[in-house]
This record gives C-alpha cells, sequence and structure tokens, in this order.
C-alpha cells in the first residue's frame, strides 16, 4: 500500500479549517461546504458539516458530517462507553489510525440512517466524526476520509 498523506494534504489544501477552542481540535473542509452549528455556543458539543446549508430539523435528517463531544468521566474504553451509553447491542469496530490519532471504526451501529462512525478517546471525551447517509445525494466516503485526514488535537 502506497502512502497516500502528501496527496490528500494537497487536495486539502485550499479548505476552510474549523478550530474548536473549547474541546481542543480542528479539521479541514471542502471551502463550498457550510459549518451547521458552532460548539462555541452549544451546550450538546456538536457542529456538523455538509455541501448544503441546514436549519432546524432538517440537520437531525440530512447528508452531513457530525462532531460530537461526549463527557466520559470514568474514562471508559470506547466499546465499553458505546454499550453502556449509545447502543447495548454488539458493535463490530477496526481499529485504525488516522493522522497519527488511534481510531475505533464502525459502521455498524444500528440507527435509521447507514452511518460510518469515527470514535476517539481524549482527556475524559469521546470524540464522534460521524458521516450520515440518509436518502439523497450522498457525501462520498472519500471526503469523510480527507476530512479525517486533517482532524487533530490542538492541545
Amino acid at each position: 500500500a502506497t502512502d497516500s498523506g502528501p496527496l490528500i494534504a494537497t487536495e486539502t489544501a485550499n479548505w476552510k479549517t474549523y478550530i474548536d477552542s473549547k474541546d481542543f481540535y480542528s479539521f479541514k473542509y471542502p471551502e463550498a461546504w457550510f459549518m451547521n452549528g458552532d460548539n462555541s455556543s452549544n451546550v450538546h458539543n456538536s457542529v456538523g458539516i455538509s455541501p448544503i446549508k441546514l436549519q432546524g430539523v432538517d440537520q437531525a435528517f440530512s447528508n452531513m458530517i457530525a462532531f460530537n463531544i461526549l463527557d466520559n468521566p470514568n474514562n471508559l474504553p470506547i466499546e465499553d462507553y458505546v454499550k453502556a451509553n449509545i447502543s447495548p447491542q454488539t458493535v463490530n469496530y477496526s481499529t485504525q489510525t488516522i493522522a497519527g490519532i488511534q481510531v475505533k471504526r464502525t459502521a455498524d451501529l444500528p440507527g435509521q440512517f447507514s452511518n460510518d462512525e469515527v470514535f476517539v478517546e481524549y482527556k475524559n471525551k469521546i470524540y464522534t466524526i460521524t458521516l450520515i447517509k440518509s436518502p439523497g445525494e450522498q457525501i462520498p466516503s472519500s471526503t469523510f476520509n480527507q476530512i479525517m485526514s486533517s482532524f487533530k488535537f490542538t492541545q
């Protein structure tokens, strides 16, 4: 397998950068995309990005990439946290390294839509990055992977 790092960096060079100073992470996303929600004033600690501007209830049922930060005060491993707080069903994960960060990835969580989810443990929090695949024009997995490759912690 070849390393696609420099290629992805070139492809994302002109993208916008989102920096979250509350939960200390950043990522890049396509220039023409929209930020839906802003964590600086959001009690739910979540932001979403999508190729179209979403408002209100649309945000819950649209093709988008959602970033959610969940408190993990007992510092549970990702599998245990998901079982206790998200889904009691058995979930199959793959362990991957994205941008130098070890993550758990699954497309196995039950739900209304088919999702690709990435979970990261960091400083007593669980960061979830979800590619929501609802009906209609879907965001390509390659774009999700490019955005994930730019994800990093700022502290």
